[in-house]
């Protein structure tokens, strides 16, 4: 199998529902993922395993957690399903690793899901080593609960979060691992939040992205990674807007692709 992997982080605060999960799956289907890492699924036993991983069409890997907080889950592709190897996972619903055998060499991807109580996210990172294989290449992925520079992670910090406990615990795992934040390796100086506090007051950069990947070229050119934190052009907009299938809204308001076509 070639051509380049895909994967994304997802917190979808709860998917029990039918309808959301068909939402969420139909989401990620559309964008043609890999690998989707989803944190708070709200999974909790292997008759969800079955029925999910039929509705969502391709491999389904869980942690299992309550009704109400935790459980981690890996989607795999299709195309990918029949590469999964070994699986293994916490008993709290906050973490799942599993093994992948490329005919290029095996690698793992690990889906996390860090405690919010500092003292806990703590000790959570301090046991990752016990599930990451510390020699195979590995990506490590999710919601951190905490951010690796309080400076361009972190907005209107507060100093009674505890928002960077557990990050001296983290450093040592991904030192150890010889592993890479690879979004801010591409964008040094960049802030960038993926959560936000309802009321504006707060947002964080909290779902990261760790890789150790061997033998495998991901760093871009210069003028690459110039272009990446580059302004979008109105012509790259009208590009992708003409390239969009019918049907589809290239926005969150549901306004379909034809509407911009023909005003």
């Amino acid at each position: 199998m070639t051509g380049p992997l895909s994967l994304m982080t997802l917190n979808v605060n709860g998917m029990r529902d039918s309808r959301k999960r068909s939402r969420i799956f139909q989401f990620c289907r559309t964008l043609g993922v890999d690998f989707v890492f989803i944190q708070e699924t709200h999974i909790t036993n292997e008759d969800d395993v079955h029925t999910w991983s039929f509705q969502w069409g391709g491999g389904l890997h869980a942690s299992f957690g309550s009704t109400t907080s935790c459980g981690s889950v890996i989607l795999v592709s299709p195309r990918w399903t029949p590469l999964v190897g070994k699986v293994d996972s916490d008993h709290e619903g906050r973490l799942v690793c599993i093994t992948i055998r490329h005919p290029s060499g095996k690698f793992f991807l690990c889906n996390v899901y860090a405690p919010n109580r500092p003292s806990d996210r703590r000790d959570f990172f301090m046991t990752l080593s016990s599930f990451v294989p510390g020699s195979a290449p590995c990506i490590l992925a999710g919601d951190f609960n905490c951010v690796p520079d309080t400076q361009l992670d972190r907005m209107f910090i507060r100093t009674s979060s505890g928002c960077s406990v557990g990050m001296s615990e983290l450093d040592t795992f991904i030192k150890n691992h010889d592993m890479v934040d690879v979004w801010r390796a591409q964008h040094p100086g960049l802030s960038v939040f993926t959560w936000h506090r309802p009321d504006g007051t707060d947002a964080s950069r909290l779902g990261l992205h760790q890789s150790l990947l061997d033998n495998i070229d991901k760093t871009p050119s210069k003028e690459q990674n110039g272009g990446l934190g580059s302004p979008l052009t109105v012509d790259e907009l009208w590009k992708a807007v003409a390239k969009m299938k019918g049907g589809k809204a290239p926005g969150s308001d549901g306004i379909p692709v034809e509407f911009y076509k023909r005003f």
